[in-house]
């Protein structure tokens, strides 16, 4: 692959000289991408530049582990009123994954959806961490709207207070929704 050197700004040093090659390929990418009208903030394409109406929102998902965890946890609530929790097993810590199930009311759903919306849910990063820190506890929420989804990963617990509210939020309805061993159509495994 042949590689061209940009123009350098002025006062670039000769050490920073090697950090001008650039792919051909990744450079046009990069022009194209930045230039085009469907780019926009955070990545989002033009037309969801705003963020979405807690009623476009029909799906919340966080997970969380960590390294030395026996077992994760994926919460899913849907805007239809289920809500599934699966405990992700660990080879090396010999578990295996176990499937609950319950249900919260719309209403629940909707106050999630809005304290999202109100939070600044869909203008986070999408990923907040430490960058010498590999193996603390970690999440990931993502929320599925009808324009497509948004994911932000924080490990440790950084992040804005508004990302741990909603965690705390989403964490207190799961509390309550009244989870209760899945029927063997839902398990995974042999």
């Amino acid at each position: 692959m042949k590689c061209f050197r940009s123009p350098l700004p002025e006062g670039v040093s000769g050490a920073e000289r090697a950090g001008w090659t650039v792919n051909r390929r990744h450079a046009a990418v990069v022009l194209l991408c930045s230039a085009s009208p469907l780019a926009g903030a955070n990545g989002q394409r033009a037309g969801q530049l705003t963020p979405p109406s807690a009623a476009d929102i029909s799906e919340i998902r966080l997970e969380r582990d960590c390294f030395g965890c026996p077992s994760g946890q994926v919460l899913l609530l849907r805007r239809e009123g289920s809500a599934l929790l699966t405990h992700t097993g660990k080879a090396r810590h010999r578990t295996e994954d176990r499937i609950e199930e319950g249900a919260l009311s719309v209403s629940e759903f909707d106050q999630l959806a809005m304290q999202a919306v109100t939070q600044g849910f869909f203008v986070l990063d999408g990923s907040y961490e430490d960058a010498d820190l590999r193996d603390g506890a970690w999440s990931q929420l993502r929320i599925v709207h009808r324009r497509g989804e948004k994911t932000v990963f924080s490990r440790e617990g950084a992040g804005p207070a508004a990302l741990r509210a909603l965690h705390a939020r989403i964490e207190a309805v799961q509390a309550h929704i009244g989870l209760s061993p899945a029927p063997d159509r839902l398990r995974r495994g042999p």
